[in-house]
């Protein structure tokens, strides 16, 4: 098996993407590329970074094992331990060779914990998807328009709605009890508004998470889920210069009531 060849495998055996193994041993995705494809060979340093990363030695990686001398990889460090293990006498080297059969059962052992743990994390990737996050929360008086904010990529965890395009956090108990202090919201940007979906609306540079209403005359009203914070409310009539803009639908699993409170007199 060729190095390229090796290093693919070695990532895919561990349900690493191209991306997480760029992270995780510090060089850009395209450099990975360029190794998986054998377009170039990565240099020493990150030879060594890979086989830590891999439990593996630097010549299984590059496929260099080989009886002969003139054909082995050795790290500095190796060939200084081989050359002072030659040096010692006969107790001495079963001292060395009992001190590394102890060692290498104990990374064996810690390699197979490791290895079942990457195997976990690519099970639990599977339940979840790579979206841009917004890095604000979303509650009444939030003085930030989403259109004027950057997004960044971010592993959204457990089932994500096939119709998510983005998520935020939500701020506040206005939404309570369909949507807590702390979670995180799936949004479908391009979803039309219907009377009772709840979405993220930017109100005059604020952003807020609210229930949408509009009534017979015309009037909008985002409104608060939660009773105790019907003050939080935003009453829009028909004629309201007031700027709003709607950011998109949050997905929820069941549809959300109008409160009560609501209809009062």
């Amino acid at each position: 098996m060729q190095p390229e060849e090796r290093i693919r495998a070695l990532r895919m055996e561990r349900g690493m993407t191209q991306e997480d193994l760029a992270k995780l041993i510090g060089v850009s995705v395209i450099s990975v590329r360029k190794w998986e494809s054998g377009k170039s060979r990565p240099q020493w340093e990150f030879i060594i970074r890979l086989a830590n990363l891999f439990h593996i030695s630097a010549d299984s990686l590059l496929g260099t094992n080989s009886a002969t001398d003139d054909m082995r990889v050795l790290l500095p460090q190796e060939l200084a331990l081989l050359t002072g293990f030659r040096g010692l006498d006969i107790y001495g080297k079963e001292v060395v060779t009992a001190v590394c059969e102890a060692e290498r059962r104990r990374v064996k052992k810690t390699s197979q914990i490791r290895r079942n743990d990457t195997m976990q994390f690519a099970a639990a990737k599977k339940n979840g998807k790579w979206l841009p996050y917004f890095p604000i929360s979303a509650a009444a008086g939030i003085t930030t328009d989403l259109g004027n904010m950057e997004s960044e990529m971010r592993f959204a965890e457990g089932d994500v709605p096939e119709q998510a395009d983005f998520f935020v956090t939500i701020s506040g108990e206005s939404m309570q009890p369909y949507i807590h202090d702390g979670d995180d919201v799936f949004i479908q940007s391009d979803a039309q508004l219907r009377n009772g979906d709840v979405g993220i609306f930017c109100v005059d540079g604020g952003m807020v998470c609210k229930q949408y209403f509009h009534d017979s005359e015309g009037n909008t009203i985002l409104v608060s889920a939660n009773p105790e914070l019907r003050y939080s409310n935003i009453v829009l009539s028909k004629d309201s210069d007031v700027s709003v803009r709607f950011c998109g639908k949050v997905l929820l699993p069941q549809k959300v009531p109008f409160p009560d409170y609501l209809f009062e007199d």
